[in-house]
């Protein structure tokens, strides 16, 4: 089982939220530490699109030596299927990048 994490800069309500700055770190910081420093000891990935939009998530990721997918825009759960299989795992627990308070016990 891997966790993966759904991410895209091309937000319609808000642009480039997963990588707005609160507290001193960017949003999907504050996810990928708490699931990172979990007990739950899975692997942890952000999966994002292979629009331009989303370089600076890739980059990001790149970075934070996080693992990272790319896969179609428009199409989300073609997106989790290949990362699934690019990661060879067959189950996942969907994590949205805007969700800063997740708590990785539940």
């Amino acid at each position: 089982m891997i966790i993966l994490i759904q991410a895209r800069f091309s937000s319609t309500r808000l642009k480039g939220k997963v990588l707005k700055e609160i507290a001193g770190k960017v949003l999907i910081d504050w996810i990928l530490d708490r699931l990172e420093d979990s007990e739950l000891n899975l692997p942890v990935a952000v999966i994002t699109s292979k629009d331009n939009s989303d370089d600076a998530i890739y980059n990001h990721c790149r970075k934070r030596k996080t693992l990272c997918f790319r896969g179609e825009l428009e199409n989300v759960i073609s997106r989790y299927i290949d990362a699934c299989s690019y990661f060879n795992h067959s189950e996942f627990v969907r994590i949205c990048a805007d969700s800063p308070l997740i708590d990785p016990v539940i």
